[in-house]
């Protein structure tokens, strides 16, 4: 199944705007640059072994490919984050909550 631009979810807020992108509409360059920069920042605990970027990237990868994380736009501060599908949900319903208010 291949996302399409109505896939997308976008909230409005008075703070700003926040967009699931799905992965599969970004190229392939910006993909790759996007996880080798968040494994970079991200310093996650793999264990006693460090796993290689190679490995890293692929679970990355695969936790994308199933829906486990998503890529999240931030327009306002110019920023694109990889997030937890669930803490993405949660925060854009928050925002939703917040823009009703």
């Amino acid at each position: 199944m291949r996302c399409s631009a109505s896939d997308r979810m976008t909230i409005y807020s008075l703070r700003t705007i926040f967009m699931i992108i799905p992965h599969k509409q970004l190229s392939s360059d910006a993909l790759q640059g996007l996880l080798q920069e968040y494994i970079q920042r991200e310093g996650t605990d793999y264990g006693d072994e460090e796993a290689s970027q190679a490995s890293k990237l692929a679970q990355l990868r695969l936790q994308l490919d199933r829906g486990e994380i998503v890529v999240v736009l931030d327009p306002a501060l110019e920023s694109v984050n990889l997030l937890p599908k669930r803490e993405a949900e949660q925060l854009l319903a928050s925002e939703t909550s917040a823009q009703q208010w």
